[in-house]
């Protein structure tokens, strides 16, 4: 099964007759392998991926299977990713890539979690890249990767 899914929550918001760009919520579950997810928030601010409504248990943004690819793109300030309670991006399965790229000030990546059980037969069993750039006051709380098959993962995080 390939399933895409691109998200854009300024055209979200302009389908729904919304007049501003701020605020924009993203909520994504996906199930099988070699998906494709791709968020885009951008033109304001107070933007939310992964953050779970009204402080639910679910995680906001989840991949469940392998050979999956998910990116988040935040422009604008006081972005959030990952954030509430349970909220958080979770990747369940082997071979997963999730990037995430947040751009100007006081941005903040809560929760990112990948699960594999991979034998290390891949170069990578799972990869996680973070950038947040353009301002101040950015910051990463937590990432997890596990792998109960023995097999490798890699986080990048880049601030600047």
């Amino acid at each position: 099964m390939n399933n895409r899914i691109t998200v854009s929550a300024l055209a979200l918001i302009v389908a729904a007759g919304a007049v501003s760009a701020d605020t924009n919520r993203a909520y994504v579950d996906q199930i099988g392998t070699d998906n494709t997810l791709s968020v885009t928030q951008s033109g304001g601010s107070d933007n939310q991926a992964g953050t779970t409504p009204d402080g639910g248990d679910i995680d906001a943004i989840t991949q469940n299977g392998n050979g999956n690819t998910g990116a988040i793109l935040q422009k604008g300030d006081n972005n959030l990713i990952g954030v509430n309670t349970n909220g958080a991006v979770h990747q369940k399965g082997d071979d997963n890539l999730f990037s995430i790229t947040q751009d100007t000030d006081s941005n903040v990546v809560s929760l990112v979690r990948q699960n594999s059980s991979a034998d290390g037969s891949t170069a990578r069993e799972n990869e996680l890249t973070i950038l947040q750039t353009g301002g101040n006051g950015n910051r990463v709380d937590m990432t997890s990767q596990s792998n109960t098959g023995g097999g490798l993962n890699a986080i990048v995080v880049t601030q600047d």
